[in-house]
């Protein structure tokens, strides 16, 4: 035969058996809602942070690159300011050299004409020289003879 079995409980005390079910899940319900706001702070700030690193690093990024960058132009005008400068210097240079070249040539010019001098003021030497070895009681030195050559011409 099979019976029935009932249960002995009331439905009130079903119902608060119910009733204290959906408390206890209410509570872990407010409970998780708390663990969530409390996650949702953390990643809030996290996530404020991380931005605020983000935006320092790209801060400094700028910041890199604009003092490189005026740096490269300090450099640039640096060597263009150098550059003009050695410009300068070897124009002055080129300058001196063709002022020495041109004094050269002259020098080498004026050498020319003082070695044909040279020449042919050596005939008179050597003319001098023959008349002292053959007189030698009458010329004792070159001057000698110049002296006796420009009394004669006195005349």
């Amino acid at each position: 035969m099979t019976q029935f079995m009932l249960d002995p409980t009331s439905s009130a005390t079903k119902l608060l058996e119910k009733r204290r079910e959906m408390y206890e899940l209410q509570e872990a319900l407010q409970k998780d809602k708390e663990k969530f706001n409390e996650k949702e702070t953390q990643f809030k700030k996290t996530e404020e942070e991380l931005r605020n690193r983000d935006e320092d690093f790209h801060k400094k990024i700028c910041d890199y690159y604009m003092n490189t960058f005026e740096k490269k132009q300090n450099d640039a005008h640096a060597n263009s300011e150098k550059i003009k400068a050695e410009r300068k210097a070897t124009l002055e240079m080129e300058e001196k050299i063709a002022s020495l070249k041109t004094k050269n040539e002259k020098l080498k010019e004026d050498l020319e004409k003082l070695k044909l001098i040279h020449d042919k003021l050596r005939a008179y030497e050597d003319f001098l020289k023959k008349v002292k070895e053959k007189h030698p009681e009458s010329f004792n030195d070159l001057n000698g003879v110049i002296e006796k050559y420009k009394k004669i011409n006195k005349r």
